[in-house]
């Protein structure tokens, strides 16, 4: 995959999971135009509180791939992700891109039909995390549950702006540190 497809699947996930999320609001409300999402607090406590979040959510997840048991799956996500040669820009751009529109479909849509801790094992599945053929991804997977049903709170006590800017820190904390090619990632 080179670079410019990286961005349309970006662009997709950012158009695409909100247009699923609207469509089963038509489909499935009595009144699709009553649907609220969980904006109780302020918009820049959300931003605040997400960024907080997000950030020790992120450095906590690096620190679990960081143990010398993950080196495998960390060299095998690294060897994903280093290929694309991703700048700031395009970490910042494919982290918004998830943050906003898989969080709007899940956290804001899902999560109103599913509750937090279903929503939350099926968003890390999809990603991949719960293999059990691969313990090792799966240890991972468990603390992603973890963090995700913290974004799931974090979208019903403060807002799903809140949600999406945690889930946009954690994608740019990992995205740059997958993308250090040199002896501390041991790749």
């Amino acid at each position: 995959m080179e670079k410019s497809q990286l961005y349309k699947l970006s662009l997709l996930t950012l158009i695409g999971f909100p247009a699923v999320g609207a469509l089963i609001i038509w489909f499935v409300e009595d009144q699709p135009s009553s649907f609220r999402f969980s904006m109780p607090m302020p918009l820049h406590f959300q931003l605040g509180i997400g960024l907080l979040a997000g950030v020790v959510a992120g450095f906590l997840a690096w620190l679990i791939i960081r143990l010398p048991f993950m080196k495998a799956t960390r060299v095998k996500y690294s060897g994903l992700v280093l290929p694309f040669d991703l700048n700031w820009s395009d970490i910042l751009f494919v982290s918004l891109c998830a943050g906003i529109g898989e969080e709007y479909f899940f956290r804001g849509v899902l999560q109103q039909y599913w509750g937090i801790w279903i929503t939350s094992v099926v968003f890390v599945a999809i990603h991949g995390y719960l293999n059990p053929k691969d313990w090792c991804i799966s240890i991972y997977g468990a603390f992603m549950v973890l963090v995700i049903a913290g974004i799931g709170y974090l979208n019903d006590y403060v807002g799903l702006v809140s949600a999406m800017i945690a889930h946009a820190c954690i994608d740019i904390i990992l995205f740059y540190r997958m993308t250090k090619d040199d002896d501390e990632n041991n790749i």
